[in-house]
């Protein structure tokens, strides 16, 4: 009982740093350069350490981009979102959600104007969003 407490509370204290680290992307940004995908997330205590971590939070697959959308006033809510730059859907969920979304598009870069700026469950209302 000892040893699954003590694991509880390590797990807990870990997990707690990597929800306030900050990141380094900005609220709506596309993640991955045109045509490539393939990018990472990192983070760290301050922006520096964000942009220089060498182990990122998130890795995108080989020629997938991503966009995320978050509350920037009250980090309390976001909406991500990934397409494979040879594929015609994106994919995305909310923090408020338990689906997994998708919308059909045409072959080529995410967009994150396509996308939505939601930053919760209503960003996958519009029309041709379609849960899973």
């Amino acid at each position: 009982m000892k040893n699954i407490l003590v694991l509880t509370v390590l797990l807990l204290s870990v997990s707690g740093s990597v929800f306030a680290a900050q990141t380094s992307v900005t609220p709506n940004m596309l993640i991955g350069s045109a045509g490539v995908g393939g990018m990472t997330v990192t983070g760290g205590v301050d922006q520096t350490s964000a942009n220089s971590a060498t182990n990122p939070l998130v890795r995108m697959s080989t020629g997938v981009q991503g966009v995320c959308n978050w509350a920037v006033a009250t980090h309390t809510e976001y909406a991500i979102g990934t397409k494979h730059v040879t594929g015609s859907k994106y994919f995305g969920t909310a923090n408020d959600s338990t689906n997994i979304y998708w919308y059909q598009s045409v072959k080529g870069d995410l967009s994150p104007g396509t996308f939505g700026s939601g930053t919760n469950n209503g960003n996958f209302a519009a029309a041709g969003w379609t849960a899973y």
